[in-house]
């Protein structure tokens, strides 16, 4: 596939200056500095609904296209920048070799599986005996299993980025997928998790303090490979207060206490390695958010809700706090008057026309 037509369409459209105005924008955000306005992230893509709005004159694919071939993978990240491009957002430009949740439990020896066109890696969690043997075994190999293709993948949008000025200046490619400890726990023994809590806290500890290893050691790699600094970087169009990433879905649904014992020393130690960073909050889970916001170490929070009640409710809490709100959800007309920093808002838009209003306004 000849995909130089949209490299070149790319690197003429991309404005360079903004791009690094919107970097500024976004650094005086997290550092809650005053703003002349909240910095704005424009997408054509729900990642709550996997949904994507097709994006004016730019391919689009299947995802089990994507997984099996880095060209279309590197045309389905560029997408959203070719969005930034035209309706001159605020957003990083940000590209990663995106394989999905499972990179890591790959290397435990977890099956990753595509079951439709559409939908991404499905993980098949280790059987007990397995779980068992993966601590005896210690950190994996962390060039082996997802890891081995997403290292090819990134030397091959370098490779393939390299011979446009602008492009190679403004795309920031960012470390893929790690996860997070829970996360990374959770996905290796299934949802047996939430049992085992009460039944093998020993061996949910000792998986835990494995994986948090595995995790830091793999971002260490990525960052190395990346030229990426441990205590900065950027993710999902985001330039980060810290180096790293934790995304936190399966410890939603477990108790304050529990998430005081099994997941704040854990995010606390991959936090230390990488001087801080961001957590991501996708759902329902009030109960541990205090727990979330005091980890020390979290220097932003990313809010995945359409309840404008949310927003409102996180908001406080993180600014006492000094922890910036990335917020994807509900329309400008739900801020207060008290948010005028410390508040990174993204949007999906349904249309460029909409798009080119929000960015206008």
């Amino acid at each position: 596939m000849d995909i130089t037509p949209h490299l070149e369409k790319l690197e003429r459209t991309v404005d360079v200056m903004h791009v690094a105005q919107s970097e500024e924008l976004q650094k005086q955000a997290w550092d809650y500095e005053p703003v002349e306005r909240l910095p704005l992230i424009v997408s054509f893509f729900d990642k709550v609904s996997k949904i994507r709005t097709a994006v004016p004159d730019w391919p689009l694919f299947p995802y089990a296209e994507v997984f099996h071939d880095p060209a279309k993978m590197l045309l389905d990240e560029l997408s959203e920048l070719y969005v930034g491009a035209l309706v001159g957002d605020n957003k990083m430009y940000t590209i990663r070799a995106n394989y999905g949740v499972g990179i890591l439990p790959s290397l435990f020896g977890c099956r990753i599986e595509l079951h439709g066109e559409r939908d991404m890696p499905w993980i098949e969690s280790l059987s007990w005996e397995e779980v068992k043997q993966a601590i005896s075994r210690g950190v994996p190999d962390i060039s082996g299993g997802l890891m081995e293709r997403v290292v090819e993948t990134e030397a091959y949008f370098r490779e393939v980025l390299g011979p446009y000025p602008k492009l190679s200046q403004v795309v920031r490619m960012t470390v893929c997928d790690t996860q997070g400890p829970f996360n990374l726990a959770a996905e290796i023994l299934g949802n047996r998790i939430y049992t085992d809590l009460y039944d093998h806290p020993d061996v949910v500890h000792e998986l835990l303090d494995l994986v948090t290893e595995t995790y830091i050691q793999a971002g260490r790699a990525q960052k190395e490979f990346l030229n990426e600094p441990l205590d900065s970087g950027y993710n999902w169009h985001f330039r980060m207060r810290g180096g790293t990433r934790i995304a936190e879905d399966y410890a939603l649904s477990i108790s304050p206490k529990q998430y005081e014992e099994f997941v704040v020393p854990y995010n606390e130690r991959a936090y230390q390695a990488f001087g801080g960073g961001y957590i991501l909050y996708c759902g329902e889970g009030r109960q541990i958010l205090d727990g979330l916001l005091s980890t020390p170490g979290t220097t932003g929070i990313y809010l995945w809700s359409e309840n404008a009640e949310d927003l409102l409710m996180v908001y406080p809490k993180a600014a006492s706090r000094g922890i910036c709100v990335l917020c994807c959800g509900p329309p400008w007309q739900f801020l207060s008057d008290e948010i005028c920093t410390g508040l990174i808002w993204e949007r999906v838009a349904s249309s460029l026309e909409e798009a080119r209003r929000w960015t206008a306004s």
